[in-house]
């Protein structure tokens, strides 16, 4: 089963001629994590922003277990596709380590300690530019 499948997703907004996403595509199939990397400004959080439905996309299609929350014709309200976001400026924890952030909401999962940490701690790891 696919979880999440994005096909071809662009988004410009109104006040520029920019493509801030060009053409994404991607699937995330039951059981896998990922993760979105990219500097400063080059369209992560509005990726995540187009997946849990605050934007609409200039064109694609998105799909959440097979179904589809966005294409041409139609738009799933954010309320209706039961993704949760967590936004970056207000919700890390500073008592907590960079894998404790990361991981945090994994462990509502009931997947156990040991199945988050793995996928987990690469990411945290990786060097800042």
């Amino acid at each position: 089963m696919n979880i999440l499948k994005v096909s071809n997703v662009s988004k410009k907004y109104d006040s520029s001629n920019f493509l801030v996403v060009e053409n994404l595509s991607m699937l995330v199939k039951k059981g896998e994590l990922f993760c979105i990397v990219g500097e400063s400004g080059s369209g992560k959080t509005t990726i995540l922003r187009l997946i849990a439905g605050f934007e609409k996309p200039s064109s694609g299609i998105i799909k959440i277990n097979d179904f589809t929350v966005v294409d041409k014709y139609v738009f799933v309200s954010p309320d209706q596709r039961k993704i949760g976001m967590v936004f970056q400026n207000y919700a890390l924890s500073p008592h907590l380590t960079v894998e404790e952030n990361i991981s945090f909401g994994l462990y509502k999962l009931e997947i156990g300690r040991a199945h988050v940490w793995t996928p987990v701690t690469p990411i945290s790891r990786m060097p800042s530019s």
